[in-house]
């Protein structure tokens, strides 16, 4: 595949993560937060076979891997957690730029302080840039503590913040995992931890018929995590991660646009705003990490 359709590819991957948001909307008030877990996981899990099976990658991986997946399964049940009950409550255009946003910042702060190093006063910037694009997006300063709770950005700061822990724990179990298997077994337990909880309240039962719900499913489940997971992962290799990630400053903008034009959600002048400080600082960021490892 040549180098421009592999670009075309990869935009077209990150206008499917955006799309992500407007679908976990419509049918997160359909059905227990939980079981909208389930039938979003166990789908990608199966979806991720052809893949596998198409690659020649097998399923074998070492016990400890497979501990280390079973809890990167977890951490991606628990984000779920805050990126479903957030879009129930709150907006999913700004939710989608705020935890897209800030997701980057939270992964590089954590890195410093898991590892010790020492930041840089131009990375110490755009953390403080970072932050305050966050902070803008929030409108912390018209809102008070039951505001920021009621409102759903407590669940998006929460999806956000575990999501860093997720890339964390993600680039240590793919030094020996084939990104693929990685991904086939932290959704296959993802699902199971969602069906587990599903099982205990009760709630398998709740499982919505409709067909708009299915094909919302559908599209966050198989085209918007396995397929497209699966495309920038691809292009990550193939192009160069530094190249490939600096395609997700595209999704907050699909999420504004597909939301705005779907659910109506006009994107106020403070989330434009406010995502737009959270990009320069994972700009700023990107560009530090990769002047590092030049060193």
């Amino acid at each position: 595949m040549t180098r421009k359709n592999l670009i075309l590819f990869l935009i077209f991957s990150m206008v499917l993560w955006g799309g992500t948001w407007t679908s976990a909307k419509l049918v997160s008030v359909d059905a227990p937060v939980e079981l909208l877990i389930f039938w979003r996981f166990l789908p990608t899990a199966l979806s991720m076979i052809p893949f596998l099976l198409f690659f020649r990658t097998g399923f074998r991986v070492a016990i400890q891997e497979l501990a280390l997946l079973a809890v990167g399964g977890f951490v991606i049940f628990i984000y779920n957690i805050g990126f479903f009950s957030g879009v129930r409550v709150g907006l999913a255009g700004a939710g989608g730029v705020l935890v897209t946003g800030l997701n980057p910042v939270f992964t590089f702060l954590l890195t410093l302080i898991v590892t010790r190093e020492k930041a840089t006063l131009r990375q110490i910037a755009a953390l403080v840039i970072g932050f305050s694009g966050g902070l803008v997006m929030l409108e912390v300063w018209t809102l008070s503590p039951d505001q920021i709770f009621d409102s759903g950005n407590s669940w998006f700061l929460f999806a956000s913040f575990t999501w860093g822990i997720l890339t964390m724990l993600s680039h240590r179990i793919q030094k020996t995992v084939h990104f693929l298997v990685y991904g086939f077994y932290i959704y296959l337990f993802c699902s199971i931890y969602a069906f587990v909880m599903s099982l205990a309240n009760g709630s398998l039962g709740q499982t919505p018929v409709e067909l708009p719900f299915w094909l919302n499913m559908a599209y966050i489940s198989i085209a918007a995590t396995s397929l497209a997971t699966t495309v920038y992962f691809l292009s990550a290799r193939e192009l160069g991660s530094r190249l490939a990630s600096s395609f997700i400053f595209t999704v907050p903008v699909s999420a504004l646009i597909f939301s705005w034009i779907i659910l109506g959600e006009v994107p106020a002048i403070h989330t434009v705003a406010g995502g737009a400080l959270t990009i320069a600082a994972v700009s700023v960021i990107n560009s530090s990490a990769g002047k590092g490892r030049r060193q």
